[in-house]
């Protein structure tokens, strides 16, 4: 797909109760914004939101435990490690 398709505004239907829009028109009106922009502000504070978490308890020790199991060597599991966690700056 070209970067061009990908910059194209689509239509992303969303189906709620009725005395939640009425609501959520409130809102929108309060802040000073259109519906669409302050679902889309929403969504990308949200996804914003989970690239932050952190990682669980346990799961770097799982993945290094899988890797070891299924032949990775000690370089390839921390290369893979030092893989994930770099900043796309980075790159």
């Amino acid at each position: 797909m070209a970067v061009s398709d990908l910059e194209k505004n689509v239509c992303a239907p969303v189906e709620m109760p009725k005395a939640y829009k009425i609501y959520l028109d409130g809102v929108v009106e309060n802040a000073g914004k259109s519906l669409n922009d302050f679902i889309t502000d929403a969504i990308g504070e949200k996804i914003d939101k989970t690239d932050n978490e952190e990682i669980p308890a346990g799961l770097i020790q799982r993945i290094m435990e899988w890797l070891k199991d299924h032949g990775h060597s000690d370089k390839e599991i921390l290369d893979c490690i030092l893989y994930m966690c770099k900043d796309e700056s980075d790159e």
